[in-house]
């Protein structure tokens, strides 16, 4: 999986969101949010360029209290729908 590398992750208070600086115009049509994990998985997911769920899910157990199970899945599903939102490719 990729991370799409244009766009980028910006700090909003305690949230973060992700902008297309490449977009006409400013799309308020789709806006993304992440709470400060989310971000540390695309911040993870950025640095490794080409990674697998599971790459990052080891990172996540490095870095959090969570279990390799529980971050596989957590992982898993945020993946897909950064894929299903054209924000990451398979």
């Amino acid at each position: 999986m990729k991370i799409k590398s244009h766009l980028r992750l910006l700090p909003i208070g305690n949230r973060f969101i992700i902008v297309d600086p490449e977009a006409d115009g400013t799309d308020l049509t789709s806006v993304h949010t992440l709470n400060s994990t989310a971000a540390a998985i695309w911040n993870y997911a950025s640095e490794a360029g080409d990674f697998t769920p599971a790459d990052i899910a080891g990172r996540l157990t490095d870095e959090y209290d969570v279990s390799p199970e529980t971050a596989l899945r957590d992982t898993t599903a945020l993946l897909r729908q950064w894929v299903n939102e054209n924000l990451a490719t398979d």
